[in-house]
């Protein structure tokens, strides 16, 4: 009969280890909603990298407007510096609503 292969301490050594769950600072706070003119985008998408946790979720155009709305995913205490950011960066820009990460968007 085939026995099960035991592994020793050795062995385990090597194995894979599941990955770590990422920390508090990590996880999405939530999400904002940002509309501003589609020239604008570009220099916007270029300014959040400078913000850790923060990145575009969504693009969604608003071709007769000639504007975009961003869905922009933040980190947990980034919320002030994200808006200071926008404010900032862009000259003109309309803020939307701030969903937590836990609500479903519909």
């Amino acid at each position: 009969m085939n026995r099960p292969q035991v592994l020793e301490s050795s062995d385990r050594a090597g194995a894979a280890r599941a990955p770590q769950r990422p920390t508090v600072a990590a996880r999405p706070a939530g999400s904002l909603a940002f509309r501003i003119p589609a020239g604008d985008a570009h220099r916007v998408r270029q300014a959040l990298t400078a913000l850790p946790g923060c990145a575009i979720e969504r693009c969604m155009p608003h071709p007769f407007d000639r504007e975009v709305a961003l869905w922009i995913t933040f980190a947990l205490g980034a919320q002030r510096a994200l808006m200071d950011l926008l404010m900032a960066c862009v000259p003109c820009g309309q803020f939307g609503r701030i969903i937590p990460a836990a609500t479903p968007v519909h």
